[in-house]
């Protein structure tokens, strides 16, 4: 059964084992934190609110205008909030900018948002001095050689933010980016 009126997110998700070793610093993570696990990937636009059917029709009309995109690894940081609570920061291009953008705009979402381009590498509430530690810790080297990711593959799912199990989170779509 569909769902009528819940949350959404699209993801960019990069060719299968390139970014393999975030995979496994997520799983590492998540087991030490007894967080949950979840697929590498960088968001594009989340907090979509509309029936189901309305978000994979503009999900498709949006995909078909975009292009493969990606970006450098800049550093590891941490927010305050429980999905970014540490992450690989990517640079935030001109073709990520004007790809979230577009994606604001047909969502008829928030445009005064910033976009903050990322990889999360754990989703929890620990403190901010135990994130603080966590990220020194994975800044040490861990991903510099990761050069540029490139995401050839954008994902809708159901996210709904209350779930922290990710229990419920599923994905619905996936869409190949082209060259035009």
């Amino acid at each position: 059964m569909a769902v009528t009126s819940e949350v959404f997110s699209l993801w960019y998700v990069p060719p299968p084992g390139s970014l393999q070793k975030v995979q496994e610093t997520i799983q590492q993570l998540a087991s030490r934190y007894s967080a949950p696990v979840f697929p590498a990937h960088m968001t594009l636009v989340g907090g979509i609110r509309a029936p189901e059917a309305t978000v994979r029709r503009i999900s498709e009309e949006l995909v078909d205008t975009l292009e493969p995109v990606g970006g450098h690894i800049t550093c590891v940081d941490y927010g305050s909030i429980y999905h970014q609570c540490v992450f690989l920061k990517v640079e935030c291009t001109e073709e990520l900018e004007f790809q979230y953008r577009l994606a604001q705009r047909k969502f008829s979402m928030d445009e005064n948002v910033q976009y903050m381009p990322h990889i999360s590498l754990l989703y929890s509430d620990i403190d901010q001095k135990e994130r603080e530690r966590l990220t020194s810790e994975q800044q040490e080297g861990s991903f510099d050689d990761m050069g540029r990711i490139g995401f050839d593959t954008i994902e809708l799912w159901y996210t709904p933010p209350e779930d922290v199990s990710l229990g419920s989170w599923r994905r619905l779509e996936s869409y190949s980016l082209k060259k035009k």
